[in-house]
């Protein structure tokens, strides 16, 4: 039949595999199944560009507010740096260090004030 013999598969040795079989199995599902499955589409959002631009203000009306500057947890300099580090849009991911900041004084604001 022409048929090659495997080499490095999980088959007997000496077996033998039917041309295109064995190889590229996932490749060739994905070309059949495709056209039949939903494309999904991603819950992303850029969160770092909204905070730069749409919610700036609302942003910066936590971060640099007297309540927050007065309780004395962050830095007022640092906060202006985080802030003006985000702002810039040199550095990546700074969400991640202000969000975490803005969500604690608004839990703050909420329950303790």
């Amino acid at each position: 039949m022409g048929w090659r013999q495997s080499k490095g598969s999980s088959r007997k040795p000496g077996a033998t595999v039917p041309p295109g079989r064995g190889r590229c199995r996932k490749r060739r599902a994905k070309r059949h199944l495709l056209p039949f499955l939903p494309e999904l589409h991603t819950l992303y959002a850029d969160y770092e560009n909204y905070l730069r631009s749409d919610l700036r203000e609302w942003g910066e009306s936590i971060l640099f507010d007297e309540r927050t500057l007065g309780r004395g947890i962050f830095s007022p300099a640092f906060l202006r740096s985080i802030g003006a580090r985000h702002q810039s849009g040199q550095e990546m991911h700074t969400i991640g260090k202000i969000a975490p900041i803005m969500t604690y004084e608004m839990m703050l604001r909420r329950l303790h004030d």
